[in-house]
């Protein structure tokens, strides 16, 4: 009896070590953004409502906020830390500028920090570089919150309050989900 239960124990153990040590290390956030091609933004939503100038308040910010010509774009996190925006799915001319000629332009560089909880990058629909935290990152997936403030139409990064004599003061979330190609 004591043999069958060593003989027991050790295949235990045995199988222990083999399944164990065939577990891969998790990717690090940056592994993550920089293994994708291209992330395409595929969701966009504002907390509260954002009131467009010229219209109704809306949710999905594709609804007004994102131009239409801006759909196809994608942008490329690379691992030297620039950061790349892709005009359309297949590189042709930009739709939003017919005079546009680049088939890709240079954002400048991205960022992880606050031990990896933030990603600092340029928002091509915000013309300027954010800090957006991530709530979820995965192969697949990148979903954002970047807070934004605005002071009469002129939008800002959540430090900048604006003139003292701003009329109307909006604070937003914009939720942001980009998808891996």
């Amino acid at each position: 009896m004591k043999k069958f239960f060593l003989v027991a124990i050790t295949i235990l153990i045995a199988s222990t070590l083999v399944f164990t040590s065939c577990v891969k290390p998790e990717k690090t956030r940056t592994e993550l953004l920089t293994q994708a091609k291209s992330w395409t933004l595929t969701a966009a939503t504002s907390d509260p409502a954002y009131q467009l100038s010229l219209g109704a308040p809306i949710t999905n910010l594709f609804d007004g906020y994102i131009s239409s010509c801006e759909l196809d774009d994608y942008i490329t996190f690379n691992a030297n830390g620039s950061q790349i925006l892709n005009f359309g799915k297949d590189g042709s001319t930009h739709p939003c500028d017919v005079a546009q000629t680049l088939k890709e332009k240079s954002l400048g560089n991205w960022s992880l920090a606050n031990d990896d909880t933030q990603l600092q990058f340029y928002f091509p629909a915000y013309e300027q570089k954010v800090t957006a935290t991530i709530i979820t990152l995965n192969e697949t997936t990148l979903k954002l919150s970047l807070p934004i403030h605005e002071d009469d139409g002129v939008i800002s990064s959540p430090n900048y309050r604006g003139p003292k004599d701003a009329k109307t003061i909006r604070d937003y979330v914009f939720t942001l989900t980009y998808t891996a190609k």
